[in-house]
């Protein structure tokens, strides 16, 4: 697969040839793809956010601020005196 390197006259295009080379070797040499391995790597972290596609979605109807009241703000001496009203 042809590519081009854009670089300034400072870059070190030896030592980036060289990388590049042992990189290509790595990935040829690679049993796993890419998905694979992040999942190992990060599939702790990233597993809330993977879903199952296929399955229907269900929208949450019990939203925690659906189920607060005014009287949820009010201190307990608050309360006492609106009851007693």
């Amino acid at each position: 697969m042809p590519f081009r390197l854009f670089a300034d006259d400072q870059a070190d295009l030896l030592k980036f040839k060289r990388w590049f080379r042992i990189e290509l070797r790595k990935a040829a040499t690679m049993t796993k793809s890419f998905d694979e391995e992040a999942l190992e790597k990060y599939g702790k972290d990233i597993d809330v956010c993977l879903g199952d596609y296929n399955e229907k979605g269900v929208p949450n109807s019990e939203m925690a601020v659906y189920n607060l009241s005014w009287a949820d703000f009010m201190s307990k001496q608050e309360l006492k005196e609106y009851k007693t009203e």
